[in-house]
């Protein structure tokens, strides 16, 4: 069965870069407010940490850590 496409705008950055199935933004985009950013962005700095630990840091950053880095809105795809 082919994926289907959510058209929303109020998707969440973690669902835009593919963290996330599917989570819709409930802060207005003040992510800086937003508990659930927060919690993802420490679990993503933690991941980093033990990559580095583990003494890969070739690998320090997916494909997803990447999508994050971009802007918001039209920008972002």
């Amino acid at each position: 069965m082919p994926e289907k496409i959510i058209e929303n705008k109020n998707r969440c950055r973690w669902m835009d870069a593919g963290v996330m199935h599917f989570k819709l933004c409930e802060s207005d985009f003040d992510c800086l407010s937003c508990q659930f950013d927060w919690a993802m962005t420490e679990s993503a700095k933690r991941q980093i940490a033990r990559r580095l630990l583990a003494g890969n840091p070739a690998a320090q950053t997916g494909p997803w850590e990447n999508q994050m880095r971009q802007p918001f809105g039209e920008g972002r795809k």
